[in-house]
């Protein structure tokens, strides 16, 4: 049994690259909007300027002592943010669960919170220092404008 090719779906002759690309550049016609070539089409004239600048390499020796460098002097700048650190968030984290239990309190839950500020806003703003230009939230005032004073 033939599979008989469906005029409305099918190309006439079986050319189904051919029957792609037509339809891509009616789509396009309708978006009005030009048809982008493939990479298999590129030519070595649309291919970008060799004298770009290359990409830096993460795992360079001069990169990880750069990313050394700018992390020592944010964390001088913020405080050290350590093992200790670490050990406090995550029993102020087991101190909220355990406030949700039947068993829990608003003591154990109070607790938590203040073992989990002071590290979290140190991180908060060790990230803040190694990436100033990041969206920063609006705050109230912001949000709001400043009060005007009566004259």
């Amino acid at each position: 049994m033939n599979p008989t090719p469906d005029s409305k779906t099918d190309p006439s002759d079986g050319d189904y690259v051919r029957y792609l690309k037509q339809l891509e550049q009616q789509q396009a016609s309708r978006l009005n909007l030009p048809l982008q070539a493939s990479p298999s089409e590129v030519s070595p004239s649309d291919a970008p300027p060799s004298d770009a600048t290359a990409p830096v390499n993460p795992f360079s020796p001069e990169h990880r002592a750069q990313m050394r460098a700018r992390f020592a002097t944010a964390q001088a700048k913020v405080g050290p943010l350590g093992l200790l650190q670490l050990i406090q968030t995550l029993i102020g984290a087991g101190l909220l669960v355990a406030s949700l239990s039947e068993q829990g309190n608003f003591i154990m839950l109070a607790v938590g919170i203040a073992l989990m500020w002071q590290p979290l806003t140190r991180l908060q703003r060790l990230l803040h220092e190694l990436n100033p230009k990041a969206a920063q939230p609006a705050s109230i005032t912001h949000l709001f404008g400043k009060p005007k004073k009566k004259p």
